[in-house]
């Protein structure tokens, strides 16, 4: 297992420091429609390997898919800006989030079904990925024409891009806490998926398959939180957001790290609670980079925003190894560790970010001025104290 996440990681570190100059010199969209059909080959080889059973051909087919995700990434929101402009970019990143991680998770849950339900014949379950490939490269096919930039220089040292990124971040206070954060999201996110298996079969009484369901449960929340976050944010990008689900997924993990044994029921809704949290501190910061990057940089600034998330699923590991080789401690203390990690960056975006919470908090009351006002209610005493903080909001809004 050791071996696979390293086969699995190390394309990602090496290949998306270049990824992101492919993305801003060429079309993005004709990137992603190659992508989406070299993606077809690598699943129809997996399975070719899979017939085999040869270990050998099995690690060049992880090292190839994580190769074509490396280049899709910084393609795949990147091309966002480019399709639906600055107004919709909320909403547009919580459909791209709910179905990015309910295709992670389902696939997650859906691999030891089809195991089982096909009695070990892996060469037999792994068609359905090469259907969905399929399906992957023909929705490619009706993405709009995207524009390119033949006059730029394509790097091939992608560790010199990414330190040429890194500098450009760091000039935007706000940026650079906005990678920062999603960073750290992506240490939690590879934490709770590695430590939720033992947690499963030691606090829960689970067997693996069954504890591999709870993802499905963090899907369905991570599409509601996603889509709660677009919703909320309207036409704008609202950071405020960022505090409150770092604040729900904190109290989740605490939950999770504090439960009595044998306790499935409420296990199960602080994973679907997790979910909803982890959706609404990603959508607004993956909106945020994409605003605020430089529009002939997105590429390149989503790029090594991309590598130090792999950096972070890399550190989840060693995180991992510390609570339970070094300290010894069970899966349940891995959770309470990392509750107390998400707590401090909650009360910290809520003293670095007080006034984007404050301006989410007054978007909320003007949105609810204007729905008091559209239905036209006319009773005095109750409409009274309604308008009245009304009328404040409007003038603290403007």
């Amino acid at each position: 297992m050791a071996l696979v996440g390293l086969v699995f990681a190390l394309p990602f570190l090496l290949i998306v420091p270049i990824a992101g100059n492919f993305a801003d010199k060429f079309s993005k969209r004709k990137l992603i429609v190659y992508l989406k059909a070299l993606e077809v080959a690598i699943m129809a080889f997996g399975i070719f390997a899979l017939h085999g059973q040869s270990s050998g051909l099995l690690y060049l087919t992880m090292f190839l898919m994580s190769a074509q995700s490396a280049f899709f990434g910084p393609c795949k929101y990147g091309i966002l800006p480019e399709q639906v402009g600055i107004e919709r970019l909320s909403k547009a990143n919580g459909s791209l989030q709910l179905f990015t991680f309910l295709a992670i998770i389902c696939g997650t849950v859906l691999a030891p079904e089809l195991s089982l339900l096909l009695q070990g014949n892996f060469s037999l379950a792994a068609s359905v990925c090469l259907l969905i490939a399929a399906g992957g490269f023909l929705a490619a096919t009706q993405i709009e024409p995207t524009p390119s930039d033949p006059q730029r220089t394509l790097r091939i040292n992608g560790f010199a891009s990414l330190r040429d990124s890194y500098r450009i971040i760091r000039k935007d206070g706000f940026l650079t806490l906005a990678v920062l954060a999603i960073a750290v999201f992506s240490l939690m996110a590879a934490f709770v998926q590695l430590n939720i298996l033992d947690y499963g079969a030691q606090q829960l009484g689970l067997q693996v398959e069954q504890a591999t369901r709870l993802f499905l449960l963090t899907a369905i929340g991570i599409g509601v939180g996603s889509t709660l976050a677009g919703w909320l944010s309207g036409r704008s990008i609202e950071f405020g957001i960022v505090p409150i689900g770092a604040a729900i997924i904190s109290l989740c993990l605490l939950v999770l790290g504090t439960l009595e044994v044998g306790s499935t029921a409420v296990a199960a809704f602080s994973m679907f609670c997790l979910g909803i949290g982890a959706g609404l501190f990603i959508v607004p910061l993956e909106s945020f980079i994409q605003y605020r990057s430089p529009k002939d940089q997105i590429g390149s600034l989503k790029a090594a925003s991309s590598f130090l998330n792999w950096v972070g699923i890399l550190l989840a590991s060693g995180l991992i190894y510390l609570n339970s080789s070094v300290l010894e401690w069970g899966p349940q203390h891995g959770f309470f560790l990392l509750s107390g990690g998400i707590a401090g960056l909650a009360i910290f975006s809520l003293w670095v970010l007080p006034e984007f919470l404050l301006k989410f908090i007054l978007m909320l009351l003007t949105r609810f001025c204007y729905s008091f006002k559209v239905r036209g209610l006319h009773n005095i005493s109750a409409e009274g104290p309604a308008l009245l903080i009304c009328n404040n909001v409007s003038l603290m809004d403007a």
